[in-house]
C-alpha cells in the first residue's frame, strides 16, 4: 500500500471507531450527531481524500492520520483542550489558505 492508502485506511478505521464509541453513549451521540451521521462522515471522507494526496513527503501516513483525525473529530480537539493542551488547529499541511 502507498502512503495515501494507508492514511485513508487509517483515517477511516479511526473515524469509524470513534463514532461507534460516540454512539454508545446517548448524550455523547446527541452532541456530537452532527460528525457522526452521513451527513457529517461524508464531508469528512471528502476532507481525507484532499488530504491524502498533499501528505508532505517527509510524514508518515500515521502521523498524518493522527494529525488530521484529532482534528477533524471535535470531540477529539475538545479532549485535548479540556487535558489542558493548546487547543488544536487545523495542521498547516492540510489547512486551506
Amino acid at each position: 500500500m502507498e502512503k495515501p492508502e494507508q492514511f485513508l485506511w487509517m483515517v477511516q478505521t479511526l473515524l469509524l471507531s470513534n463514532a461507534i464509541n460516540l454512539a454508545s453513549d446517548p448524550d455523547r451521540a446527541d452532541r456530537y450527531r452532527h460528525e457522526i451521521s452521513a451527513t457529517g462522515m461524508f464531508g469528512n471522507c471528502e476532507e481525507a481524500l484532499r488530504a491524502s494526496s498533499i501528505i508532505p513527503p517527509s510524514m508518515t501516513a500515521s502521523d498524518a492520520a493522527h494529525d488530521f483525525v484529532f482534528y477533524i473529530a471535535s470531540n477529539l480537539r475538545e479532549a485535548d483542550d479540556a487535558a489542558g493542551k493548546t487547543a488544536k488547529r487545523v495542521p498547516a499541511w492540510f489547512g486551506r489558505s
